[in-house]
């Protein structure tokens, strides 16, 4: 594994910028992989699998208003062996491209001062469900999906008050099907307010 990470200096008054950037690759020996046989249930480690990619990531902050966080992620795995069949297939859950980003912008002066907002999205491409297997003799793909997220919060010298919203928009999707009995939906819409108080 190895990485960059850049502070940036220079670009004036208040202004910030950090980035990373990051490249790997990674093998993981005695993954346990479903015995074949009369006892399908039961797991051995025989399996080996191997995970290579990057990622990005900048953070910024202008003038104590404006806040913009953005990273990408491209995960590129394969069994690479393995007993059950599936070698040369992805990990399950493991989508190749994952790009997050989230704005927000907070006034500092007048009537809405120390009021502030953010918007986010969120994209995942495809995923594998699962491996082949004595129960799985196929994969299924989840498709890719786009989420939004948003947050309204309100600060004061010690409190800070806001409510945080994840899939604003109620987006249904299907998060994993492992077989085609065993399908799950992923995160529903979630509403959340708290209240801190800074020391």
């Amino acid at each position: 594994e190895g990485g960059i990470k850049y502070d940036a200096r220079g670009l004036g008054d208040g202004i910030k910028l950090f980035t990373t950037l990051s490249v790997y690759k990674i093998t993981q020996k005695n993954l346990v992989a479903t015995q074949n046989g009369l006892t399908p249930v039961f797991g051995t480690q025989v399996g080996e699998v191997e995970a290579k990619g990057g990622e990005f990531e900048i953070v910024a902050r202008i003038r104590d208003q404006l806040s913009i966080n953005a990273s990408y992620s491209y995960t590129d795995t394969e069994v690479t062996k393995s007993v059950n069949g599936d070698l040369g297939d992805p990990l399950p859950t493991t989508p190749k491209h994952k790009l997050s980003g989230l704005v927000d912008y907070t006034f500092q002066m007048g009537a809405l001062g120390g009021f502030g907002a953010g918007v986010g999205v969120r994209y995942l491409s495809k995923s594998a469900g699962s491996l082949v297997g004595a129960f799985n003799p196929s994969v299924i793909y989840s498709k890719s999906t786009t989420l939004f997220d948003a947050i309204i919060h309100y600060d004061l010298p010690q409190w800070r008050f806001a409510i945080n919203g994840s899939n604003i928009f109620d987006k249904k999707y299907v998060g994993r099907c492992a077989s085609p009995a065993n399908c799950i939906y992923g995160q529903a819409r979630q509403i959340m307010g708290t209240v801190t108080r800074k020391f």
